[in-house]
């Protein structure tokens, strides 16, 4: 689903166990299943005002408090608090508190093959 005024980020579709990598060095802030709609939901900070969200995981494979590299794996894409049935990363970037269009952020498609590339376009950490 693309980025709009009812999705707040973006769903890029994926096989079940896709491995979903950390768009930019951070900071996990959160790792759970807690926040309703989510799924299993990982949130990482890449500065003070800038944080990703990576949801609707199968797998969350890094804990509360890790330190992430751009590039590392974090967790496998799944369906988790999907109404669809579709395996799918949910993919948000908020910039002082507030939803910004994804895309900014990505490389163009026609540069990468991964279910959530690594971050090459806007600077992730002078926002």
């Amino acid at each position: 689903m693309p980025y709009g005024s009812y999705n707040k980020g973006i769903d890029i579709a994926a096989p079940r166990g896709t491995l979903v990598h950390a768009a930019a060095d951070g900071t996990v802030m959160y790792s759970g299943s807690s926040v309703a709609g989510y799924g299993k939901l990982l949130l990482v900070r890449h500065s003070d005002s800038m944080v990703t969200a990576y949801a609707n995981n199968d797998n969350l494979l890094v804990p509360e408090g890790a330190k992430v590299k751009a590039g590392q794996i974090v967790a496998s894409v799944g369906d988790s608090d999907r109404n669809d049935g579709r395996t799918a990363l949910h993919f948000e970037v908020r910039v002082n508190g507030k939803h910004v269009n994804p895309n900014l952020y990505l490389p163009s498609p026609r540069h990468s093959t991964d279910a959530n590339a690594q971050g090459r376009g806007r600077d992730w950490h002078s926002r």
